[in-house]
């Protein structure tokens, strides 16, 4: 008898060492594509909240975030997340202006309401269930906000801008709406993905450029090549970001997790 029970005690201890000491399962590997060359946008935000989906799944996700033109296109962002080449992106509606102008309501445009009202709209406005409802009718992704800007600088110039009448002529870098606005105003535009914003203003390939708050055109150091900033971004009184995910991975996670 003294045998079987300590046959039996050395079972249940070993099965239990066993459970104990079972790896725990392998957490899942995603890509995140965006169209930032650096800076804030890549360094912080992206990273940021890739730092942030990890610690809320408890790490059963772990994403490796990747610069704009790194998986594909920088501008083309949308398509690198339903291809399924990238699980999910950092990015800004505005860049598929081109392909839906609806975007506009969710990146932020002339004349859009100022940032804290955005913000409010966003999440508790319903902006948020109409920015997923309509990524998945018109591209077949998901997708949820991911952070959001106040005005932005309206341009860095080689040129002093006074007037609509020096506006008139200018070779512009801009994007989204604002790139056919500018137009209707006399300018000819250019829409380039952020690595190509610094070389464009610093060779003049344009006469000025447009890309972010101050602290991110601080970061990327354009007034250092560019004598004259422009205020305020009537262009861009605020900016929301989101965060797409590929629709066969958006259905694939558990309820906690979305």
């Amino acid at each position: 008898m003294r045998t079987k029970s300590t046959i039996a005690a050395a079972v249940t201890l070993f099965a239990g060492l066993g459970v104990a000491g079972a790896p725990a399962s392998a957490a899942e590997q995603w890509s995140m594509a965006t169209p930032w060359g650096g800076g804030p946008l890549l360094e912080y935000t992206a990273k940021g909240i890739a730092q942030e989906i990890e610690f809320l799944t408890n790490g059963e996700i772990k994403v490796e975030v990747f610069p704009g033109g790194t998986l594909g296109k920088a501008l083309k962002v949308t398509d690198t997340v339903r291809k399924g080449v990238a699980e999910i992106s950092h990015n800004w509606a505005g860049y598929d202006w081109g392909v839906d102008r609806t975007g506009v309501l969710f990146g932020g445009f002339a004349g859009t309401m100022e940032h804290e009202k955005m913000i409010h709209w966003m999440f508790r406005g319903g902006g948020a269930d109409l920015l997923m409802e309509w990524r998945l009718a018109k591209f077949d992704i998901a997708s949820i906000p991911c952070g959001s800007a106040p005005p932005e600088v309206f341009m860095h110039s080689h040129k002093r801008v006074a007037s609509l009448a020096d506006y008139e002529g200018m070779k512009v870098r801009t994007s989204g709406a604002w790139a056919e606005i500018a137009q209707t105003l006399g300018a000819s535009t250019v829409i380039l993905p952020g690595a190509e914003v610094y070389p464009a203003l610093e060779r003049k390939v344009v006469d000025g450029i447009e890309w972010g708050t101050p602290w991110m055109n601080e970061s990327a150091g354009y007034e250092k090549i560019a004598k004259y900033i422009v205020v305020p971004g009537i262009h861009q009184p605020t900016a929301f970001h989101e965060c797409q995910i590929n629709k066969a991975v958006w259905d694939k996670l558990s309820d906690r997790n979305k």
